[in-house]
């Protein structure tokens, strides 16, 4: 999976708020791909990804919790 592609299906599945398909993307990618050959940004964001659902509980809004989701791809994508 080259890192277009990797991009695209993440995006959609954020601007989707399929929190189910962001993790069989990010599961499929880090799987499928060699540890020497794997982009450090999809790394990243996954283990983001981990932190921001333990404290998913906290969020007062739903909204606030993927605004979070949102704005850490933006971070970890490289420009």
């Amino acid at each position: 999976m080259e890192q277009t592609n990797i991009q695209l299906l993440l995006f959609n599945a954020i601007k989707n708020r399929d929190l189910k398909e962001i993790h069989q993307t990010l599961d499929q990618y880090l799987n499928d791909t060699d540890i020497e050959d794997r982009l450090f940004w999809v790394e990243r964001y996954d283990a983001i990804l981990k932190e921001l659902e333990k404290k998913a509980a906290t969020y007062p809004e739903e909204e606030l919790f993927w605004l979070d989701i949102m704005r850490a791809f933006i971070d970890v994508v490289p420009r």
